[in-house]
Parts: C-alpha cells; structure tokens; sequence
C-alpha cells in the first residue's frame, strides 16, 4: 500500500503543473479582480485604519539606551538574507521590520539581544503568514545566529513581545496597499494601449516591492511616510521607470487612485518631495537585496537595469531633476539638451561576489556589512544619528558599542538572560526594579525576562 505522503506529492505536483498555464492565471487573476472591486473601498480603508494602530514611534525608538538606528539596518541586512534562504512570502519582511519596531517603541533592548528580537519577531511573523512547512524551527533559529541564544531564550522573548504587543501581530504590509494601487492601474485607462497589461501590471508590482523593501533600510524616509504613502509612490515610480505607457502622467494617476478610493493619499507637493529623497536610494541597496535583485541569475535583473538607468538618468548634470529640482509626471520628461557632457560614477574593477553570484558591472559596489552577532563587539564609542531631511545611504559598517572601564572586561555571555547579567554586573537588585511596573514571570525563571522602559 502506497503512504499518503506519495498521494500528496503527486497532487502538489499536478497543481504546479496546471497553475503554469497561463490560460488558468489569466483566468484566475479576471476573477479575482470582479471579487476585489466589490469590496476594495471598505478594504482600503480597513487597511488605513489598521496601519494607525499599528505604526511605530520614532521618537520613543531613539531614546533606546543601548541600540541605535546604525545597527538597524545591519540587523535587517541580516533577516533579509534569513527571508531569502527560507523562501519566505513578501509580506513576512515588513511585517518583521514592523513588529521590531513596535517593540523597541515600548521596550528596552539590550544591544545583546537585539539579534534575539529580530529573529523572534522574523518566528512570528512566520507563523502569521508563511506555510507551516516553511517556517524555521528553534534549532534553525539557534543556528542562523551561532548559537549565540538558546532555545530558551526564544520562546521567551516570544511571549514577551506578544504580550508587550497587546498580541496584535498582523499590520498592513506593503504588499497589500501595492495590490490595491496595481489593481486601480490595471483597471484605468493608462494601460489601454498595451499588448500585455497583465505582465505590465505584475512589472510594476516587482519593481515597486523593491522600492518598499529598499525603503525599510532608511529610517529618515521610512518612519517620516506612512506605508500607503510609500507604498503609492512605489507604483507611481515603478510606472515611470518601466515607461508604462506613453499616457500615463503623475497628476492623472494621482488624482484617479484619489477617486476610486475616496482618500487623497499623497498630492503633487508630497510627490515632488519625496522623489527627491527615493531617487537619491534606489542605487543604494544592502548586500541581502543586491544578492536577491541584482545577481545575474535573477529573474528580476532586466527590470533592475531600467531601474539603474532611471537613476542615472535623472541624477545626471543635465537632467531636469538636477537643474530645477522638478519631480518628473511622465516617461518623456527628464534631460535637458546641453553642451557639456554626462558624467557617471561607473564602477570600476571587477564585479563583486555575493552568495556564488557575481554582481553586474553596471552597478555601483556596496560594502558587505560585517556580522551583526552579539560576540563581535570592539570598545570603540558611537554616536547616534541624527536624522536629517535629506537621504543618505545606510551605513554598513562595523557596530561596536561605547563600554565603560567597569563592563569592558566583563562583556555579558549572549546566553544569559537579562535577570542573570544585572545579577552579575551589578548585584542582586537594581535601582529601578522597585519602580518597575509588575510583569508576568515564567515558572521556570524568578526574576522577570525583559524590564518595561
């Protein structure tokens, strides 16, 4: 008698094999969106009001004692290599990136368990949206960070950030206000004289989830834009770059997605402002995204190369952008005739490695950030950032935190809890535990896990 799992294998592979049709997508796609345009306002604006709940503070964020905004986008360099190894849906990134955020907006974070959180929160977000069958076990946690935290550890900190959470896990995701957008260009008149709007529509869809992804890596335009902000400027620049149609212009597009959906997102001022700050990031990409995007064995690598030309097209000295600080509102605009000629940073050397791929030569080289894992520290001070208006590239160096003679030599074990370290470091009770609001203990521990701000 055959087993089960034999039967099992057999239909996943049938289906695989019927959902290449593209008879069937086109199919499935026509009826997925006459279900969609019934219910797309009330969806929109749950989405809009669920975004509110669950958005992050910046200013609480900053006043962390021991982590700052430089070791963030190391820590999300990181999750996104994880997210890629593993497969992962394209909702389980932001989420993750949402979820620690909103716990180091109401939680201390120790430095040596930043990593810890970033995991945990990567396990939850998994639980919430990926397939059983993908989601990573506690001895795949424990070796993505080199054992460096227990399985103990784990579950701890998991409980701890569902219930510092209220246990609201889900947040609206980049993914879904760009499906809401894509749809509203899908059914305006703009795409009217193509020959294939269904691939068009889903090449805009890819080049805008990059930009969002990109985004999360720069706190300065991240925490200032709300996701459906960055979300809608994502598919308006995706349009642009890929010269959707010869029709299609920013005011229009705009002022259309205002109407089918009865909230005016962004105006014309908050484009022209914020294409200022993504154009300057678009060629900026961590290793994890260069790696998934950019790697000549990527599907994605054609769409990527109008993306780079894009850039270098409007950050060019004789470019529009560059003389009047004007935002383009269509494909055409951009270049201005002049005598002098057009400089470009190329790159220069040979194509760097990435994960047995090697990097195209028409893009500029980013530095590999260094391992973010809590063993590797220096005694070197830091500063934390101050944001500014304009954008910058993450900085993908080094993090080493400021110790102090009295902890310099006594560097706290990444296996400890934090119970455990202030019992160490500085006795058996702290100043500030009498004042501590109360916090559900595990059975297993006799000291709270992880102290309130």
């Amino acid at each position: 008698m055959n087993s089960p799992d034999f039967y099992h294998s057999v239909r996943v592979s049938q289906a695989s094999l019927k959902a290449q049709d593209v008879r069937v997508q086109l199919a499935e796609y026509k009826a997925h969106k006459a279900h969609v345009d019934e219910y797309k306002l009330d969806i929109h604006h749950h989405l809009l009001e669920l975004d509110t709940k669950t958005r992050p503070n910046l200013h609480l964020i900053q006043q962390q004692p021991e982590i700052n905004l430089r070791m963030r986008p190391l820590l999300l360099d990181f999750l996104m290599d994880v997210i890629n190894k593993l497969n992962l849906s394209k909702s389980t990134f932001p989420l993750t990136v949402n979820i620690i955020d909103r716990y180091c907006s109401v939680r201390i974070v120790k430095k040596q368990h930043y990593q810890l959180l970033g995991l945990t929160a990567l396990w939850i977000a998994c639980k919430n949206l990926d397939s059983k069958f993908r989601i990573p076990s506690l001895n795949d946690l424990c070796k993505y960070c080199c054992h460096c935290y227990d399985k103990k550890l784990f579950l701890e900190m998991e409980n701890h950030v569902l219930k510092s959470l209220g246990w609201l896990v889900d947040a609206p995701t980049f993914d879904s206000f760009v499906d809401l957008y894509i749809n509203a260009l899908a059914s305006s008149s703009f795409l009217a004289g193509s020959k294939n709007p269904h691939k068009a529509c889903n090449d805009v869809k890819i080049v805008a989830l990059y930009i969002c992804e990109l985004i999360q890596f720069y706190p300065n335009i991240y925490f200032n834009y709300s996701s459906p902000k960055i979300a809608l400027l994502s598919v308006v620049l995706a349009a642009l770059i890929l010269n959707t149609s010869s029709a299609f212009t920013t005011h229009e597009f705009l002022a259309y997605v205002a109407a089918e959906t009865d909230v005016e997102i962004i105006n014309h001022d908050t484009y022209n402002q914020a294409f200022a700050l993504f154009i300057k990031v678009l060629k900026c990409p961590p290793p994890s995204l260069k790696t998934k995007y950019f790697n000549e064995d990527s599907r994605f690598l054609n769409l990527m190369k109008q993306l780079v030309a894009f850039t270098w097209k409007h950050l060019a000295p004789n470019s529009v952008f560059s003389h009047t600080g004007a935002a383009p509102t269509s494909s055409d605009c951009g270049v201005i005739e002049l005598n002098t000629p057009v400089s470009r940073d190329e790159p220069s050397g040979s194509p760097t490695s990435l994960g047995g791929s090697v990097t195209p030569k028409f893009y500029p080289a980013t530095p590999i950030s260094s391992s973010i894992s809590p063993k590797n520290a220096d005694s070197t001070g830091f500063e934390r950032p101050v944001l500014t208006p304009q954008a910058s590239a993450p900085v993908y160096t080094k993090f080493v935190p400021a110790l102090s003679p009295r902890t310099h030599k006594t560097l706290p074990s990444p296996n400890l809890s934090p119970a455990e370290h202030d019992r160490q470091m500085f006795g058996e009770k702290r100043s500030y535990e009498g004042q501590a609001p109360p916090v559900k203990r595990s059975k297993s521990m006799s000291k709270a896990v992880f102290y309130i701000h």
